[in-house]
């Protein structure tokens, strides 16, 4: 039957009554609906090959280093990219980051940053301080001699949560459409001009749906913090 229609058995899977053929017309789809439904074929289908890969994947140079995203051993990861098929965030959405400063012009955060203060000095500019001791990056020209690294922790958690994803630079964050609001609320000695309190209310305030902590009391000077 299947010879009869230019299609030529090339071998036979799970049983001897499933058969793989090829259409001399090279044309599967045209010889599957040919075929099916005649006399001795039960079904026909064209045997597609597809590059089998994800919907959404952002083109940032070094998002394969960013193991935490989606893991080669799918260990330890969180599987962004099967939530990016869905989303990739948006920037209506804001998260706030309370940590210790904030690099406003770093190229995968510039775009993403709608809003923040420094609840340390009691101004609107959340950049990073001078410290006598590192927090990942080395020592910075910039700084005095007795607090000579400028902190970077909160620029790397902002990175991480919402560093700008398909624009070529560096990596991706986890929502990497959304908006960021950085709060600098932790400086070398633990001072702050405002409380807790009062931050966490002025972002909410300021539109912040999110509010990301990465530090714990025993680095504030404040213990039990506010109810």
């Amino acid at each position: 039957v299947l010879a009869k229609h230019g299609i030529k058995v090339t071998g036979t899977v799970i049983d001897t009554h499933t058969f793989i053929g090829v259409a001399a017309s090279g044309d599967a789809v045209d010889a599957a609906w040919r075929t099916q439904g005649l006399d001795g074929v039960l079904w026909a289908e064209p045997d597609l090959i597809r590059a089998v890969q994800l919907n959404a994947l952002p083109n940032d140079r070094r998002l394969r280093e960013q193991w935490h995203l989606q893991a080669r051993d799918g260990v330890g990861d969180i599987d962004a990219p099967g939530a990016w098929d869905y989303t990739m965030g948006h920037p209506e959405v804001i998260i706030s980051i309370f940590d210790n400063g904030f690099d406003l012009e770093h190229p995968d955060l510039i775009d993403a940053i709608v809003g923040g203060f420094d609840a340390v000095d009691g101004d609107l500019d959340p950049s990073p301080g001078c410290v006598p001791t590192p927090d990942g990056l080395g020592t910075s020209e910039n700084c005095p001699a007795d607090r000579p690294f400028r902190q970077s922790h909160g620029t790397a958690v902002a990175g991480l949560a919402a560093a700008r994803g398909d624009n070529k630079e560096f990596g991706t964050g986890v929502c990497p459409r959304c908006s960021l609001h950085v709060v600098r609320m932790l400086s070398g000695d633990g001072t702050r001009s405002v409380s807790n309190a009062v931050a966490f209310s002025q972002a909410a305030e300021d539109g912040a749906w999110v509010i990301n902590n990465s530090w714990g009391p025993s680095i504030t000077r404040f213990f039990p913090l506010s109810n």
